[in-house]
């Protein structure tokens, strides 16, 4: 008969031994303990043919015994050294197939020997024999496939990789090898690893799989439900929901039931005709195979994490829960045990209880609260008959749980029992640390107790009957300062306390020092409670202008503040007109201070209640009495401008065109004399050189062609331009000031007004004089303008003709 167990995420311990009746399968049993253990987790467990136990531990110990009342009788043991994770039994239980931390191995139970010791790098999660004596190695995770070894060689089969992993790996008896996946699926394949089917049955994962003798494939799930595929019928299916949790282990447990285990280490026995569920046993251990015995007990094996052992359900005669065997009160459904050996069952609500089971000198509590009758026993109550109180540790009359009736607020201080407002402190005046304000929670511990302390330095607050001269604290908002001799606000205690008062005796209202380094700020330092009497929050002593609030600094030491200082560097200047004057600075800022009117101004006699006007309102005033006083000339000069205007319009009209006529004869002659519009001058003029065969020598004017030696010369246009009239933005020089009476109009217009008949040397004259104001050509270069803009009433134009007269003439003014 092949019997195994599957070992998922603990090793899992089988046992199988003679059948028992199904009625006594579960009647009056009871876990009555530990009957034996091990020093290892059991990986393997199963019952030979010859009725032996097998057994695998977790350090790699194989031990063969016999099973009787829950305990193993040691036939042999054999170390391989080495630590094991899973087994699997051949199906001539003889070689015993084990996964080590290195690989697997395989062991003769016959010789007791290892036949082979196979390396792997992927070390398998489980294993199993099939038909024909090789061995299939599974690897739940990873590589999630099976794979075959024949004698220790990896062969060519292979299963297809389980996408979703899996936790159950099984060779049935006709080679077909079964997968439990994680995708709710059982695999079937060939013994080539080629897939046959899938079974979609289960709705959740395969946790447990057992084959029995019968063809039958159990599966359990990690739902509860036990699966039934009899594989020999078409794989006929059927299942049952134990309603549990995982399903952990499955096996057989007689002829006609078999047991599953789930997670909860419920012990649950299903009829194998029927397929119900015949009923099953609570267990508190780690419960993974159960054998039933002759005298219907029950043995389990179980694994801790780190030792095994088995578990003994023995039975209950009174069925009180309570093995017969470990009962004290075996016909006594009440009680069960006698822990202190008094003669008083442990169940303190049966028959006798005892209200003390771990204490021989008590056994009675009349008022109920845990400590017994016997004052003078273990645990004696001192308060029998007060529910609320037993014991009195400083014998004040007092109980020692506060909350209670007669209860002691102070259980270990015989002056104190009483708080009233719950601070810590008792309301006795007479006893130790008295609260001084017995109705109001306060913390205070240093002046007074338990009064209220805002800022948690130890001092109170002040009030009505305790004020800061009888010790209260003088600052209630600062937890670094208490004191405060001269009742400034600023506290005795020096940094790093907060505002520390510099002059602690002394009354004073500063927050701070000017310290003179050198810079022309100074270093500002705080110094709190000092003498400050202008009020601008630097003490007296530092304060360059102690009773100036708008001044405490003069870095030049002028007697004037930095504040008020226009240059607080320099001690001859004070104001901007120091500034000014010493400096001699012409910039827009001094302007006031280099106009001597202003000053004069600025230093008139006044008298009491006279202000004085800023610069720019003061030259709008002078501009504006200017004007009122020009008022009466405006209409004289309008009246002679109407008459006088018209006549000189005439005379300049006759002037301009004599004039024309003069200059344009004398302009042709000078033409066919000299070729140019002038008489030549000097050796290097463009005209000299072209009279001379020289042209190109200066770089000035030249004949350019044969065409300048023509009797006809294209006139030269005198058309008045028209680009408009600039104005100056800066003093003009008017027309009275540029002509006075001697002045001739022809001057004016840069002519001369000749008679008809002009002499040769006249003729001369007027050309040269011509060709200084550029009539013919204008100057290659212009004359600069004056500072105060171009004349009044000059174009640009005629600037860059006559500038260079105009500026001969009255440059200098």
């Amino acid at each position: 008969m092949k019997r195994s167990l599957l070992f998922a995420f603990v090793a899992v311990t089988a046992l199988v031994i003679a059948s028992v009746p199904s009625s006594t399968a579960t009647n009056n049993l009871v876990e009555s303990g530990t009957s034996q253990t091990f020093s290892s987790g059991v990986v393997f467990a199963e019952i030979l043919d010859d009725n032996t136990l097998l057994t695998i531990q977790n350090d790699g110990k194989i031990i063969s015994g016999t099973l009787l009342d829950g305990k193993v009788t040691e036939l042999w043991s054999y170390n391989l050294g080495v630590n094991a994770t899973f087994a699997k039994l051949d199906q001539g239980q003889v070689l015993l197939a084990i996964i080590v931390e290195q690989g697997m191995l395989v062991f003769n139970l016959d010789s007791k020997q290892t036949e082979q010791t196979i390396q792997l790098s992927n070390i398998p999660d489980s294993l199993d024999w099939d038909v024909d004596g090789d061995i299939w190695v599974a690897y739940n995770s990873g590589l999630r496939k099976a794979r075959e070894y024949s004698n220790g060689v990896q062969t060519s089969y292979q299963t297809p990789t389980i996408t979703s992993g899996f936790l159950t790996f099984e060779v049935l008896l006709d080679n077909t090898m079964i997968i439990g996946g994680f995708d709710n699926k059982l695999h079937l394949f060939d013994k080539y690893g080629n897939l046959l089917t899938r079974m979609s049955e289960p709705n959740s994962y395969v946790s447990s799989l057992h084959e029995t003798d019968e063809g039958i494939l159990l599966a359990g799930s990690g739902d509860g439900v036990l699966h039934r595929y009899d594989y020999i019928n078409s794989w006929t299916h059927s299942s049952i929901n134990l309603g549990s949790k995982q399903i952990v282990s499955i096996d057989d447990y007689d002829d006609n039931h078999y047991f599953a285990i789930d997670s909860d280490n419920n012990i649950h026995f299903i009829d194998k005709s029927g397929f119900t569920k015949a009923g099953d046993l609570a267990s508190i251990s780690t419960t993974f195979y159960v054998v039933g015995e002759p005298g219907g007990q029950i043995s389990a094996i179980y694994n801790t994490a780190i030792t095994s052992g088995i578990m003994y359900y023995d039975l209950d005669s009174d069925g009180d829960g309570v093995a017969d065997s470990a009962d004290d009160f075996p016909t006594d459904s009440t009680q069960q045990t006698d822990a202190d050996g008094d003669g008083y069952g442990d169940n303190k609500d049966g028959i006798n209880g005892d209200q003390f089971p771990d204490n021989p000198e008590q056994h009675q509590d009349s008022d109920g609260d845990g400590y017994g009758d016997n004052r003078d026993g273990e645990q004696g109550d001192l308060f029998p008959d007060n529910v609320d109180q037993w014991s009195d540790i400083d014998n004040d009359g007092y109980g020692d749980n506060p909350d209670g009736l007669m209860g002691d607020k102070f259980i270990e201080d015989p002056t104190q029992w009483n708080d009233t407002d719950g601070d810590g402190y008792g309301d006795n005046p007479l006893g130790n640390s008295p609260d001084s304000c017995p109705s109001v929670t306060g913390f205070s511990s240093l002046d007074r107790f338990g009064c209220i302390d805002t800022d948690f330095d130890y001092y109170s607050n002040a009030d009505d009957e305790y004020t800061v001269f009888d010790g209260a604290d003088a600052l209630p908002d600062d937890i670094t300062q208490w004191l405060d001799t001269d009742g400034d606000g600023f506290g005795d205690n020096p940094a790093p306390a907060s505002n520390p008062d510099s002059c602690p005796s002394v009354a004073g209202n500063s927050t701070q020092e000017i310290q003179r380094d050198g810079t022309i700020d100074g270093t500002i330092l705080e110094r709190f409670g000092c003498l400050d009497s202008d009020g601008d929050s630097f003490d007296d002593l530092s304060d360059n202008f102690p009773t100036d609030a708008t001044e405490w600094f003069d870095f030049d030491e002028d007697g004037i503040g930095a504040n008020s200082d226009y240059d607080d560097r320099e001690k001859m200047v004070t104001t901007e007109r120091d500034y000014c004057e010493y400096t001699g600075n012409q910039s827009r800022i001094c302007d006031p201070w280099n106009d001597l009117d202003y000053v004069e101004y600025i230093d008139r006699p006044k008298e009491e209640g006279d202000s004085d006007l800023s610069y720019a309102n003061w030259l709008s005033q002078n501009e504006a009495k200017s004007l009122d006083e020009d008022d009466s000339l405006v209409s004289a000069i309008t009246d002679v401008a109407i008459v006088g205007g018209g006549i000189f319009v005439v005379a300049t009209v006759l002037i301009l065109l004599t004039s024309f006529v003069l200059k344009r004869r004398k302009l042709n002659d000078m033409i066919k004399r000299y070729g140019v519009p002038f008489e030549p001058q000097g050796n290097n003029t463009a005209n000299q050189e072209a009279l001379e065969d020289s042209a190109g020598l200066s770089a000035t004017g030249g004949v350019e062609s044969d065409d300048s030696w023509d009797d006809e010369v294209a006139a030269m246009d005198f058309t008045e331009t028209s680009d408009e009239l600039e104005e100056s933005t800066t003093n003009s020089v008017s027309a009275e000031e540029l002509y006075d009476e001697g002045t001739d109009m022809t001057e004016l217009a840069g002519i001369e007004i000749a008679s008809s008949e002009a002499s040769e040397e006249e003729v001369s004259a007027m050309l040269q004089d011509a060709s200084v104001h550029g009539v013919v050509e204008k100057p290659s270069n212009s004359p600069p303008i004056p500072e105060s803009g171009l004349p009044e009433g000059w174009t640009m134009e005629q600037w860059e003709w006559y500038g260079h007269e105009w500026l001969a003439r009255f440059g200098d003014n």
